[in-house]
């Protein structure tokens, strides 16, 4: 076998966009056949739900670090980098180790596109890589996120998980997972396995929670039965406040699983104390998931992923509970298979003024236009953007000049599809250092 470069890797992924992406395990049972499954000698806590995978996976990681085990983390899609998926104790994967795992998996790939007729898309071969990384390195345990749904996800090959953990689930995907609650937690309560534990967020009490959320309790009840799985609720009714350095509203539910699958699996034998737990917590960090910035002047700039109803209404909740008597200017891009319609009405009458932007780089980027006249419906002052940076330009210039009763600017919120968020801190960056 021929070993890649670094680089020679990333281009070989990224040419296995054309092949779009495909529901079902018929590719990686396959392809992981021919790689004598490196899964099976793998232990994982995997996650699904609509949002809070990212948060909560990196929550659960933080704590097992604490406690000394070897974490291998695989989250979708990459964000800062190209292989930032991709974690071991929280660090980015070597690039070297990288390279060796893509050019094990393209060798057995092509093996079995010649076989067989069919070609991995890229979500399976990145998939697979990350099971190949975690096995050469010896991964005591993986925090596995699902990428799309759950029955006929990619990662759902897995036959050796310890614990299933299930976040919010709210309307997303619709045209792929359901067009109703019930259908999509149908579908993603497919991850479960036979006698293998699930710790569940209850938003059954929470007033943010849909009014069926009792319904898609009994979906993933009634499955549990079925598989002869315990189920553990979680609900965010704790007394004492977690200490965490991610600050959006929603943090407090995600950290609280987090909590319930640490006890799960310390009752289970793993080596888990409350201070790891406390440790975990506190040092967990993610990209985007209410990321703040300042710049001088205290001009505070938060950077959000809300990409969907429910994540646009725990942004609101958010920017209530950090900054409730402050002014917001929005940036905003969403994608165009995305609700952005109902995005719009949830946050749209929240801001002072409105910059919608468009990712020239996302074939799924909605039209900056399309986006200005949904947001009009609602405000009153919405700019359509020439580009990121004119947005941040401008957004910053105006919150400079602009003060409260109580001598405070503006925050800059930038939300919407994580793929432009990157692009936007690397912008807010260059502005600190200009400053």
């Amino acid at each position: 076998m021929t070993v890649m470069t670094f680089d020679e890797a990333i281009l070989y992924i990224k040419s296995l966009d054309v092949y779009g992406s495909v529901l079902g395990l018929e590719n990686m049972r396959g392809l992981a056949d021919y790689l004598d499954n490196p899964q099976d000698g793998l232990k994982f806590v995997h996650v699904t739900g609509t949002n809070g995978k990212g948060s909560t996976s990196a929550f659960i990681t933080s704590i097992l670090k604490e406690a000394g085990y070897k974490v291998g983390t695989y989250n979708s899609p990459a964000v800062k980098s190209d292989t930032d998926q991709f974690r071991i104790n929280m660090d980015i994967v070597h690039d070297d180790l990288y390279a060796e795992a893509v050019s094990i998996v393209k060798e057995a790939s092509e093996l079995y596109i010649s076989d067989t007729g069919r070609h991995p898309t890229r979500f399976e071969v990145e998939t697979m890589v990350a099971f190949v990384m975690f096995y050469m390195e010896k991964c005591d345990i993986v925090v596995l996120e699902t990428g799309l749904g759950g029955i006929n996800d990619a990662t759902n090959i897995i036959n050796t998980a310890v614990l299933h953990v299930v976040t919010s689930i709210s309307m997303d995907h619709a045209n792929v997972l359901g067009d109703s609650l019930i259908k999509i937690a149908e579908n993603k309560s497919g991850i479960i396995k036979t006698s293998t534990p699930v710790v569940m967020l209850d938003r059954t009490k929470s007033t943010e929670g849909p009014p069926d959320y009792t319904e898609v309790i009994k979906v993933f009840s009634d499955r549990c039965k079925e598989m002869d799985a315990d189920l553990y609720l979680v609900d965010d009714t704790r007394e004492n406040p977690l200490e965490l350095t991610m600050k959006g509203a929603y943090q407090s539910e995600n950290a609280s699983i987090a909590i319930k699958a640490a006890e799960v699996l310390a009752d289970m034998g793993y080596r888990l104390l409350e201070s790891d737990i406390r440790k975990g917590l506190k040092n967990a960090e993610i990209p985007f998931r209410f990321e703040h910035i300042e710049i001088e002047s205290s001009i505070d700039i938060i950077l959000d992923g809300a990409h969907n109803p429910d994540g646009a209404v725990q942004f609101a909740e958010s920017l209530k509970l950090n900054y409730p008597d402050r002014e917001y200017i929005y940036i905003t891009g969403i994608f165009k298979d995305k609700d952005y319609k109902e995005i719009a009405r949830i946050t749209g009458d929240k801001a002072i003024k409105i910059y919608t932007i468009e990712n020239e780089k996302s074939v799924r980027a909605l039209d900056k236009s399309v986006l200005a006249e949904v947001y009009r419906q609602y405000n009153n002052n919405v700019v359509i953007a020439d580009s990121i940076r004119d947005a941040l330009e401008k957004a910053y210039s105006e919150a400079i000049v602009r003060l409260d009763v109580n001598g405070n600017h503006p925050v800059i919120c930038c939300f919407g599809s994580l793929s432009w968020l990157n692009d936007a801190k690397e912008i807010v960056v260059e502005m600190v250092r200009r400053k």
